[in-house]
């Protein structure tokens, strides 16, 4: 027996699954993480935002009371009114109405305003914050008296805020590295396994191709690679079955041809030695044994083409009356020789779709089994019916409408015993041994219902004859 081939061709299941895994994990990652970091984002912006309105809100009324209380924009009125109210997290910029910096507060200090420079800090850092720092015009009724940017910076900015965001990036990648791990392991794990099973379901497809039998599949992995081990057991089985098979036949065909060439070879060197003289007897009794054998090998072609894989049936309508005609002429004067009574019937106008000239093989090779084995003087009677239930054995086949059944019928009996094998490669039952043929007729037959996807079986019929009924569809 031939070793397993191991063959390898691009990566291997574990790989690739193991990879799927790491794709998908790193995917899930990147989109969890810009989920969070969306999230995170959308809520700062929407929290600095409602700060930054209140805190402005507030800021620009103190400075206004402070404005009420004292009759103009000081420096040091504003200062005793807001300072209780700034944190490192507000900002505050008081303009008079030319635009010169009164007060100017940000990041958690007062900017001095001396040497002036008060005016240049403050414009850089409404520049840089211009989105949450826009001056607002301050009114007293209707007069404008300055303007005021005030408000809250944005959550990143603030100490609290930059803690918080950084806390969230370590423990959020602290979270993905150990996800990553584990899922590795995981996805490690489920690989192996999965890998595992199919390195072992590949292995003992190698050894069933190396003609090995009698290969073990273990279940208890993946559904899909569950089912491929059934059916590779199933088909193990099959295939040793069809070995068994073979190697009968073999045995079967070589017994079949060596007993007729044995007679024929020791009849014919004992005429050419003069042992024997030539008479006419003997030599039809050669010819007898050479018709056997032609009609084995005859048969064997036949059946062999049939059961091809390229072999497709050639489909044409029949007419049953027609068919039957062909057939009762094929067997009448054997039928008057011997005295038995041949009957042939159909239904009117039946006309069905089948390969006329394998049907009419099929047919013939039943047909002549029922004359080998009918008595002279008994009965044989063939009959063509659509749909309906025809009779076979002690009950009834019943036949679908839309299907055909050729149905035939002869005086005698069959034992029991023998009704399985009849249908098989040169089964020759018990009371068929001395008769002629090649033991292929009907395994013939059934190999044409198979290609007609039809049937064929065999039966006594319990009132002394034995009924044969061939079913197909009416049209393929």
């Amino acid at each position: 027996m031939a070793e397993p081939r191991r063959i390898a061709r691009g990566s291997t299941l574990f790989a690739r699954t193991l990879r799927a895994f790491l794709a998908a994990l790193a995917v899930f990652l990147a989109l969890l993480a810009g989920a969070v970091a969306g999230g995170v984002g959308l809520s700062a912006r929407s929290w600095t935002a409602s700060r930054n309105l209140e805190t402005g809100a507030f800021l620009r009324s103190l400075v206004l009371a402070s404005y009420r209380s004292t009759g103009s924009l000081d420096a040091a009125a504003i200062a005793g009114a807001t300072l209780p109210y700034l944190d490192e997290s507000t900002f505050l910029f008081v303009f008079d109405p030319d635009g010169t910096v009164i007060f100017a507060w940000r990041r958690g200090e007062r900017l001095d305003a001396a040497g002036g420079g008060q005016g240049g800090l403050a414009r850089n850092f409404l520049v840089r914050h211009a989105a949450e720092a826009t001056p607002v015009e301050l009114r007293d009724g209707d007069r404008v008296i300055g303007s005021v940017a005030a408000g809250a910076l944005s959550f990143a900015d603030e100490s609290a805020g930059r803690s918080f965001l950084e806390t969230l990036a370590i423990v959020g990648g602290a979270g993905a590295v150990i996800s990553f791990l584990l899922a590795v392991a995981v996805a490690f794990l489920f690989s192996s396994r999965l890998s595992r099973h199919a390195a072992g379901l590949a292995y003992g497809l190698e050894r069933i191709a190396a003609g090995e039998r009698g290969v073990r599949f273990e279940g208890g992995g993946a559904r899909e690679l569950d089912q491929i081990g059934e059916s590779a057991g199933v088909l193990q089985e099959k295939l040793a079955e069809e070995e068994r098979l073979r190697g009968q036949w073999t045995a079967d065909v070589a017994h079949d041809l060596r007993t007729p060439l044995a007679a024929l070879r020791s009849q014919l060197e004992a005429m050419t030695d003069g042992v024997l003289p030539v008479t006419p007897d003997r030599l039809q009794r050669a010819s007898a044994e050479l018709s056997r054998v032609e009609a084995l090998v005859a048969d064997l072609g036949e059946l062999s083409r049939i059961e091809s894989p390229g072999m497709r049936p050639v489909f044409a309508d029949v007419d049953a009356g027609r068919f039957l005609t062909d057939l009762s002429q094929r067997f009448e004067l054997e039928a008057k020789r011997r005295g038995i009574e041949f009957a042939c019937a159909s239904e009117l106008g039946l006309i069905f779709s089948a390969d006329s000239r394998l049907l009419h093989r099929a047919t013939t090779n039943v047909l002549q089994n029922a004359f080998q084995h009918v008595r002279d003087g008994g009965r044989v009677a063939v009959s063509v019916a659509a749909g309906g239930s025809v009779p076979a054995g002690n009950g009834a086949d019943s036949v679908d409408s839309g299907r055909v059944a050729i149905r035939i019928e002869n005086t005698g009996s069959i034992p029991e015993e023998e009704i399985p094998l009849v249908f098989d490669r040169l089964h020759r039952g018990e009371h068929s041994r001395h008769t002629p043929g090649s033991g292929l007729g009907l395994t013939i037959a059934k190999a044409v219902m198979d290609l007609h996807g039809g049937a064929i079986t065999i039966a006594n019929s319990g009132t002394g004859t034995v009924v044969v009924v061939m079913s197909l569809p009416a049209a393929p």
